[in-house]
């Protein structure tokens, strides 16, 4: 669990150093154009807005990348589980009793869940 969350905070962080790293470039480079002359001031704003918001949209997808990758991760670990050959054999009929009757009783049984403090059992 401390290794996703420090491998979601490393991604998130990164991103965002990219996105400052974006903005810093556009900046840099849309100003001494309009410097020189090669585009207006109203371009350069025109531009630094465009490449803002696609490098706005490019961090927000840091959570979402993070999550996909410990979703492939946990999907992986799932399949290891799986393909695990059971111990009982569900197609052998050894081990079945037949006829058996009962009932079961719970005393003392209590149950709550931690955000409730009303039991629900």
């Amino acid at each position: 669990m401390l290794c996703g969350a420090l491998f979601k905070g490393m991604i998130t962080s990164g991103f965002a150093s990219g996105f400052i790293i974006i903005l810093s470039i556009n900046f840099i480079v849309g100003s001494r154009r309009v410097d020189t002359g090669d585009i207006s001031r109203e371009d350069f704003v025109i531009a630094f807005f465009v490449i803002c918001i696609a490098a706005w949209s490019y961090f927000i997808l840091a959570p979402i990348l993070s999550d996909a990758v410990l979703a492939v991760a946990s999907i992986s670990h799932l399949a290891e589980i799986f393909k695990q050959a059971p111990k009982i054999n569900t197609k052998d009929n050894n081990g079945r009793k037949e006829g058996i009757q009962g009932s079961i009783e719970f005393k003392n049984v209590h149950f709550q869940y931690p955000s409730r403090k009303m039991p629900v059992l």
